[in-house]
């Protein structure tokens, strides 16, 4: 991103904030990695979206009910397998890639490495017990042949989010965004063409389809970089960096083991109530927006973690404190349009799915305020994990759990809309939680927290 080019496309009033841009080289790298993750994140959840409501309108909503039930199994086992290995990837690849470069690049090798080898331990599990989840937790044994299927999937899923991390450590924000545009490109075309001929088995494998293709175009990008970065991605005296999973990635397997599980357990409470995969499927795309809220929020807490990480390395903690609050503000300040835009749109954007949809405006309206208050935590989730702080995480999450379910459960009989109130207190309530905790460290550790404004 050239920054004199823009400042020369851009009126008057606003050349200055370029000029401050360019004198601060914490707001170039803040800016450039914000740019690019923008530019793909938008054009990849554009294009995700669209081919969502292709997928339903093709399916029918229990089937697409179906199929997101399927979608959330395979995000549950792949918490588990995934080790927190992008997580871990991203903030030491961030902290040492200028003090110690070929630390950074074991622990980019090892935490491939290992995702490899817990995804295949997954992925076998996940296909050996489909059965048992179809008939017992999902009362829909019909579906113990597209679980197994998407446990292939589940593979490719956990590999990759180690590589995602790897490149967001490395803050190759450019190079991701191209990634993320090619393959959510090819998702509806391929997604389209498998269920047209296939139905949910054809939706079920292009989830193998894509993950390939994301995991090749990752592997091919991470050695790019790592050569420009001059980080050698070296497969000696990796156990020299196993200390990182016991007292990092441990505690952040936890908070995701918390975190996911939860979800995928509310979702099979709402299967189990009465019209339950109907009710999914209205879940499941209203939801789709929520996640689309979340999008640029989501980018900055992606550029945030490893700036703070660097940050917090090398000791700089004011400006640490800034950039923190100011991203806090400004995930609020995007989320908060944007969710009014699509709650107000909502009767327009639910009939796209399909006539079967139209009764879903007020799930998406309620799943625009969980979106706001999401974003408002988001970021300050990453001081915690920048810090090492995963135990707080942890802690966070197991009362957002405990709220999601509790409240799931009681208002299981609104179906779709009683879920999506239920994420509503869990996120409210977390907020707060997370705020208090702030406070609490901001009297007692100047450089973990939100600087008061």
């Amino acid at each position: 991103m050239d920054l004199q080019k823009l400042k020369q496309r851009l009126p008057n009033p606003l050349r200055p904030y370029i000029d401050r841009l360019e004198d601060s080289p914490l707001g170039k790298r803040l800016a450039k990695g914000v740019f690019w993750s923008l530019t793909g994140s938008v054009l990849s959840r554009g294009l995700a979206l669209i081919s969502g409501i292709v997928v339903a309108r093709m399916l029918g909503k229990e089937t697409f009910g179906e199929f997101n039930i399927i979608q959330s199994t395979l995000m549950m086992f792949a918490t588990y397998a995934a080790f927190s290995m992008g997580l871990t990837a991203t903030k030491h690849i961030a902290e040492f890639k200028t003090t110690d470069p070929e630390r950074a690049g074991r622990i980019a090798v090892l935490s491939s490495l290992i995702a490899a080898i817990t995804g295949s331990a997954a992925a076998i599990l996940m296909i050996t017990t489909a059965p048992q989840i179809a008939t017992h937790l999902l009362s829909a044994p019909d579906l113990a042949g597209y679980i197994r299927l998407s446990g292939v999937a589940l593979f490719f899923t956990v590999v990759n989010g180690a590589q995602m991390g790897t490149l967001s450590g490395l803050e190759a924000f450019k190079r991701h965004a191209r990634i993320e545009v090619i393959a959510t490109g090819c998702v509806l075309p391929v997604t389209a063409c498998a269920v047209y001929f296939f139905g949910l088995t054809g939706a079920v494998a292009s989830l193998i389809i894509i993950g390939v293709l994301r995991v090749s175009l990752n592997a091919h990008g991470i050695r790019k970089e790592a050569r420009f970065a001059r980080i050698p991605l070296v497969w000696t005296k990796l156990d020299s960096e196993m200390g990182i999973l016991w007292r990092f990635s441990f505690p952040a397997i936890l908070a995701g083991a918390v975190y996911v599980p939860a979800m995928w357990a509310a979702n099979v409470i709402l299967v189990n109530a009465p019209n339950g995969f109907a009710e999914m499927g209205l879940f499941g795309a209203a939801d789709r927006w929520r996640t689309a809220i979340m999008v640029i929020p989501g980018m900055l807490a992606g550029v945030t973690l490893p700036i703070l990480s660097s940050l917090h390395g090398e000791g700089r903690s004011d400006e640490y404190k800034r950039m923190l609050w100011r991203n806090v503000k400004m995930a609020l300040g995007i989320s908060l349009p944007v969710a009014g835009v699509i709650a107000l749109l909502s009767p327009w954007i639910m009939a796209a799915y399909g006539s079967e949809f139209k009764d879903g405006s007020q799930v998406m309206v309620v799943l625009c305020a969980v979106a706001t208050v999401h974003s408002s935590y988001w970021i300050i989730g990453q001081s915690f994990i920048s810090r090492g702080e995963l135990w707080t995480t942890v802690r966070q999450n197991v009362v957002w759990a405990t709220t999601l379910l509790t409240s799931t459960w009681l208002m299981q009989h609104k179906g779709a809309l009683g879920l999506a109130t239920a994420y509503l207190l869990a996120e409210s309530v977390r907020l707060i939680f997370g705020l208090i905790t702030c406070r609490r460290f901001q009297q007692t550790d100047p450089v973990a927290v939100v600087q008061s404004s």
